[in-house]
């Protein structure tokens, strides 16, 4: 990133100490409140047992303040502005007026409900035309449905929705089936979709349950669950009838899910359903700190090389892949299921941890090449520090942080899908394409 102004230091000191005496204005008053209820509790109460009431009190209030009045106010008011913006139908946008796309006339899903991410995502992606331009091979148009959140959580529903407009549209006489989960403003990233459409000429079919319209790390704090609870609604509805077609004839079926996305989408399928008749795998990007599977596996003592590229003992079912394909080693082929993590040393969304607190994390000591060499750790600076990172991890350059590049995704669908005809050059010339339109932008 290009260097700071010389001013930037002076701004940041002058911010920190107009905090710094908010802080301590604020402190100060409630010591003065806690004393004053001190000074009258302690005339009926002996004086430890009143110095336990003022601070009991004085907490109590301040949380109850800061739940009922600021929280909620400043929820309530995030909740209406992305509510009034999801609903935003943007000019340059017209709703489909073929019977073969969804959102147009005859689909089961009204565009208006669609959400404004969600129309984004059925209009804007490529053409059989723009496939053939670059393969140089005949073409299909990539098949998109995407059902939209309205502020009710009646995933089920919606999940029926979508499997009668894939019925009606003929998804699964596609080869490649996805069952996407957006990330928390229902946004589903180009760089993501896109380039898996090119890999198999657009012989593909993505559906998505949008479950909420809020930044991804509001929706992790108001209710992280909520994103399992859609992407498991939804593949259940595809996987059910995914299973009863002929193994020989039927999509492979893949999973994705980009950030809040990616803690959801590990949910979507059990182990029975692993077990039994298994999905052909997942591309997972960025996945939050608070991804239960994600977490298992980076926590295991078993695995081997870098805390934020980690090596598994038996690699044929998970893996993990950095930025531009710099992928781990492997031992052995793939096996039945190829599930496959993208990730950054330098995400905060996925490095974050309560224990930043007390202790250093493992990942600064092994750090990787785009984590500053001037990072170090200190007791609740480096929570803090990481914290407040989440917040603009999106900021930075493709590559870094929280922003996934075409080119890991291409390496990544490559993978976990692979496409038959792609030999280096072909690779190259797609990643060209996807960063030039990525400069473009």
């Amino acid at each position: 990133m290009a260097p700071v102004n010389s001013a930037y230091p002076f701004r940041i000191l002058g911010v920190a100490i107009i905090t710094a005496i908010a802080v301590l204005l604020i402190w100060r008053v409630f010591v003065g409140i806690g004393r004053w209820i001190l000074g009258y509790s302690a005339r009926i109460l002996p004086r430890r047992v009143a110095s336990i009431v003022a601070v009991s009190l004085v907490v109590f209030a301040t949380l109850t303040i800061v739940n009922n009045v600021v929280l909620s106010r400043a929820l309530l008011a995030l909740d209406e502005t992305f509510a009034k913006l999801n609903e935003f139908i943007e000019p340059d946008i017209d709703q489909p007026t073929s019977m073969t796309v969804s959102g147009g006339p005859a689909s089961f899903l009204n565009w208006k409900d669609i959400g404004r991410r969600g129309r984004q995502f059925i209009v804007t992606g490529p053409s059989a035309e723009d496939i053939s331009d670059l393969t140089g091979a005949k073409s299909e148009t990539p098949l998109r449905i995407y059902a939209g959140f309205n502020g009710e959580e009646n995933f089920d529903a919606q999940a029926e929705l979508v499997l009668k407009e894939m019925l009606r549209l003929g998804a699964f006489d596609r080869s490649v089936l996805i069952t996407a989960t957006p990330t928390g403003t229902g946004w589903m990233d180009p760089a993501a979709v896109d380039t898996v459409e090119f890999l198999h000429g657009g012989d593909t079919a993505i559906v998505a349950l949008q479950y909420s319209y809020l930044p991804s790390w509001t929706t992790l704090l108001i209710d992280p669950d909520r994103s399992r609870r859609a992407a498991r609604a939804l593949f259940r509805e595809v996987y059910e009838h995914w299973r009863t077609l002929d193994p020989e004839e039927r999509p492979k079926l893949y999973l994705f899910g980009l950030s809040l996305g990616a803690l959801g989408s590990e949910h979507s399928s059990n182990t029975i359903e692993l077990l039994n008749d298994p999905f052909d795998g997942a591309l997972w990007s960025g996945p939050p700190f608070p991804s239960t599977y994600w977490s298992q596996i980076m926590n295991n003592t078993d695995v081997t090389g870098p805390a934020w590229l980690p090596i598994l003992p038996d690699d044929r079912l998970v893996r993990f892949m950095g930025p531009e394909g710099v992928r781990t080693p492997s031992r052995d082929g793939w096996g039945r299921t190829r599930i496959l993590y993208i990730q950054h040393a330098s995400d905060p969304m996925s490095f974050f941890s309560p224990s930043l607190l007390w202790s250093s994390p493992r990942w600064l000591t092994d750090r990787g090449p785009d984590v500053t060499p001037d990072m170090r750790w200190m007791p609740f600076v480096m929570f803090f520090q990481v914290g407040f990172d989440i917040f603009l991890a999106t900021t930075v350059p493709l590559g870094y942080g929280h922003n996934f590049a075409p080119g890991a995704y291409i390496d990544g669908w490559l993978a976990v899908t692979d496409p038959e005809g792609w030999d280096a050059d072909k690779v190259a010339r797609l990643k060209a394409y996807f960063r030039n339109r990525s400069e473009a932008q």
